[in-house]
């Protein structure tokens, strides 16, 4: 008996990534500077100074708002159920929608929100707006 395959895990289009401010790094450095008077508060404050500089990614409400205002829609608010699953209350039109998104897989944070970011912006909003529109995007 074989077991039939599992389908593939869709992929969805990850949030946008952003450096963090000039002042974030500054303080990583004095404070490393700070911790010590030897050449390791240099080193410290390099390798802090070092993980400041790495591109984060948008916290996932904030890049759906960017994501809803670019085709028009208001996000009123964001509903986390679990992990996995996202529900977003928006405005578009003067009328009120939701629209839900469930990973279907089991990750870290940052691959679970990268995912519902993707489907909810690009596959869930585009298909619930297209159907408002009759049919035009």
């Amino acid at each position: 008996m074989t077991l039939p395959a599992t389908p593939p895990i869709p992929t969805r289009r990850a949030r946008p990534r952003e450096r963090p401010s000039n002042l974030l790094l500054l303080g990583a450095l004095l404070g490393g500077a700070l911790a010590t008077d030897k050449a390791a508060g240099a080193f410290i404050g390099g390798a802090l100074g070092g993980l400041a500089t790495k591109e984060q990614p948008v916290p996932l409400e904030r890049a759906l708002r960017d994501g809803f205002s670019a085709v028009g829609a208001n996000l009123i608010s964001m509903y986390r159920h679990g992990p996995m699953h996202v529900r977003v209350l928006y405005n578009y039109k003067g009328q009120f929608w939701t629209i839900d998104s469930i990973a279907p897989f089991m990750g870290s944070q940052d691959d679970l929100d990268d995912w519902l970011f993707g489907d909810l912006v690009d596959h869930q909003l585009v298909s619930q707006l297209n159907q408002l529109n009759g049919g035009r995007p």
